[in-house]
């Protein structure tokens, strides 16, 4: 069993006091090898879909009361003409996504349901499982089972089990490969990892609004601010879509950075942590190209510990570096690169305005929200990309960001 699929089973070390992860680590690679799900390299449910059945979504974790997704999924249904609603289903434990005990009592507006102002109601302790409550087509998962759901699922796609997380479960048909399934006799739960997509796509609309008609180009060093779940999320996306030859991790936490260097060694990545303690940065140093693409992955925050502020000081280094004089595997001078923030309160952060200033081409952390929902709508509907009107959709609901921002600043 390697290191990667003991990791996405505990969990990251944050969960765990630093003087007992060592023990924990050891003690589940033992315990919990068996309950891995098998990998599924297909994408996309083959079963057959009654898209005219008025299904209902459910986002499952805690706290969700204030996401956009259920905005962003009616926004999506309704432009893709399918009658289903999203809701919010509030909850801190597993057991209350796989009840399957359909006399169980559900109380009067004991799900989570989304309304214009943002409100939500907290469900009964013994509430029908959204796997009870047939016909189940699909779920969004959050935190904190991204990563407790895993076991419990029949099976998990790539880059599931490479990312360590699932913030998406889908349907299949049994097959030789998974002939056992843990819920139903004639279908089995996939859990897949949305997020990378998201990543993949801000990053796309991006180059192509800064490069317009060039090839997006393979093999250009990455550079990630940050080391936690957005990192091996953003880490994948770099590798597996962009072909990143070396993806750099600016870190304040050095233990961090190795975690995310070992869970992705067995797919080939290679990793490199900035050193704090150098002036010199790892691609001057080795006489190699500096990152073109940067994903920031912390929140916009002043740094309050050394270790903070030094990489918010090697950040803005980093950024301000010149622009590059020739063109570079196809791409014309002009710009340094591509720089998405995953941090999008506020929308406009600090990260972005000193990357704006210094020659980048931003994207806001809200497209890649936006675009990891739209990847899970298409999954469950087997519709293409080309059908959603995205122009309309993500205008939709960086509009309602600006309100709901707006608010909560008013608050304070």
């Amino acid at each position: 069993m390697s290191f990667r699929e003991v990791y996405f089973v505990w969990g990251t070390p944050n969960h765990v006091p630093a003087r007992r992860s060592r023990r924990v680590r050891l003690r589940y690679k033992i315990m919990t090898s068996a309950f891995v799900p098998p990998i599924y390299h297909d994408v996309g449910p083959d079963i057959p879909l009654d898209t005219s059945y008025p299904h209902k979504i459910r986002l499952f974790g805690h706290p969700v009361t204030h996401s956009l997704s259920p905005l962003l999924h009616s926004t999506l249904y309704k432009n893709l003409n399918l009658p289903w609603t999203y809701t919010l289903y509030e909850s801190f434990s597993l057991t209350d996504f796989f009840n399957m005990d359909e006399t169980a009592i559900d109380p009067v507006d004991s799900v989570y349901t989304f309304d214009v102002n943002g409100r939500a109601d907290h469900p009964g302790r013994n509430v029908p499982g959204p796997l009870a409550q047939e016909p189940f087509l699909g779920a969004s998962t959050t935190m904190p089972h991204k990563i407790t759901i895993i076991p419990h699922l029949d099976a998990i796609t790539p880059a599931c089990a490479a990312i360590g997380a699932c913030n998406t479960i889908f349907l299949r048909r049994p097959s030789a490969d998974f002939p056992t399934p843990k819920h139903w006799s004639d279908k089995i739960l996939v859990g897949t990892n949305t997020d990378c997509v998201g990543v993949r796509e801000a990053l796309l609309h991006g180059f192509r609004h800064a490069f317009p008609g060039a090839e997006v180009p393979k093999g250009k060093n990455a550079l990630i601010i940050g080391g936690g779940g957005t990192t091996r999320s953003s880490s994948y996306a770099l590798h597996t879509y962009f072909g990143a030859n070396t993806i750099y991790i600016l870190n304040r936490d050095l233990a961090e950075t190795e975690a995310v260097k070992a869970q992705f060694m067995s797919l080939g990545v290679k990793i490199v942590a900035v050193d704090l303690e150098e002036d010199e940065l790892p691609w001057v140093k080795e006489g190699t190209e500096a990152p073109f693409w940067v994903v920031g992955c912390v929140p916009d925050i002043p740094p309050v510990s050394d270790a903070e502020k030094r990489v918010r000081e090697l950040s803005q280094k980093i950024l301000a570096a010149p622009l590059p004089t020739e063109p570079t595997n196809g791409v014309s001078q002009g710009k340094n690169g591509v720089l998405l923030d995953m941090c999008y309160k506020p929308r406009w952060t600090t990260l972005l305005q000193t990357a704006s200033a210094s020659g980048w081409e931003c994207v806001e952390g809200i497209e890649a929200m936006i675009e990891q929902g739209v990847e899970q709508v298409l999954l469950w509907s087997g519709r293409m990309r080309e059908e959603c009107d995205m122009d309309m959709v993500a205008e939709i609901i960086r509009k309602a960001d600006e309100v709901g921002q707006k608010k909560e600043a008013e608050k304070k």
